[in-house]
């Protein structure tokens, strides 16, 4: 299992250091929590809430556990993450029903700043454009005027950035990154400002 050789080596919050155990350790909770698989509790909390287009899947770690990959693992069609985007975009809201709550999705994206920021980021982080940081399985652009933009990635390249200044939703799918994923990051966020 995912958690078997895990070891703490920093206390929580000394600094960031991305890596794909925290999603797993999400998914398992999420799948304690609700009692359900955690496509089932996607499929109806989100996925036909929102009128997705198309079927999703989850790549799994084996046969035998069936467990999504929740660190890199949803598949979908563009249109879809468009939609997901979308969602965060207006604030949890869609078509009038509040699917995620507001809080959540201010808290969830909002930029995590912290004064001891050079020794709390690393250098992924700091290559973003504008200031970078992440938060709650998002990455994030602040901006000196208070603005930010915030943005899903995926395995190979895949990308949902969201600009809330800029009423924007932009989706990359691809096979591969092709390029650095920050160079993509610069790129959708020259186009958010172009816009």
């Amino acid at each position: 299992m995912t958690l078997e050789n895990i070891h703490i080596v920093d206390p929580p919050g000394a600094y960031f250091q991305y890596n794909k155990y925290h999603p797993q350790m999400l998914g398992m909770i999420l799948e304690r929590a609700t009692g359900m698989r955690v496509t089932d509790y996607l499929q109806t909390r989100l996925w036909d809430k929102i009128g997705m287009e198309y079927d999703g899947s989850w790549s799994t770690d084996s046969q035998a556990s069936d467990f999504e990959k929740m660190e890199t693992g949803v598949n979908a069609r563009a249109i879809d993450f468009a939609k997901f985007g979308e969602l965060y975009l207006h604030g949890g809201l869609w078509n009038g029903d509040q699917v995620v709550p507001a809080a959540w999705v201010d808290e969830s994206t909002e930029p995590l700043l912290p004064d001891t920021y050079d020794d709390y980021y690393s250098d992924y982080v700091k290559a973003m454009p504008d200031q970078g940081y992440y938060t709650y399985m998002w990455w994030g652009m602040a901006r000196p005027d208070g603005s930010y933009d915030f943005t899903a990635e995926g395995d190979k390249g895949q990308f949902i950035y969201v600009s809330p200044e800029k009423n924007l939703v932009i989706v990359r799918n691809g096979t591969s990154y092709g390029i650095p994923p920050h160079q993509w990051l610069e790129l959708f966020n020259e186009f958010a400002r172009q816009y």
